[in-house]
């Protein structure tokens, strides 16, 4: 299972290092650091978790998982290892939403995104 998913996870970050500059699918996967079009998109909260746009730093992301993942769940446990990557993900999402407010305010340039 978590060869199929380095591989898909592969496959979305080369079709969006491909489709740079061009509104596509993934677009709606991003989580934006608008205020506006995250009230438009509220489901990128979570979906901007499984999405990398850039192919190294998926890549990096998914090596690192690879050779940590089995530390950290056996630190924390099988049964929790979910709900802490989700929880920590949508806790980094809040803070760059929040970051992104204190340093651009309400208006960040445009395509601003996490």
């Amino acid at each position: 299972m978590s060869v199929g998913f380095l591989v898909a996870t592969l496959i979305v970050s080369g079709i969006a290092a491909n489709e740079q500059g061009k509104l596509n699918a993934l677009s709606f996967l991003v989580m934006p650091l608008d205020g506006e079009m995250f009230i438009k998109r509220p489901w990128t909260l979570l979906t901007h978790l499984f999405v990398n746009i850039k192919f190294l730093s998926g890549l990096f992301s998914l090596i690192t998982l690879f050779f940590f993942g089995k530390m950290f769940a056996d630190f924390v446990g099988m049964h929790r290892l979910w709900p802490v990557f989700l929880y920590s993900g949508i806790c980094g999402a809040v803070l760059a939403f929040s970051a992104s407010l204190i340093v651009y305010g309400l208006h960040p340039p445009k395509g601003l995104r996490c």
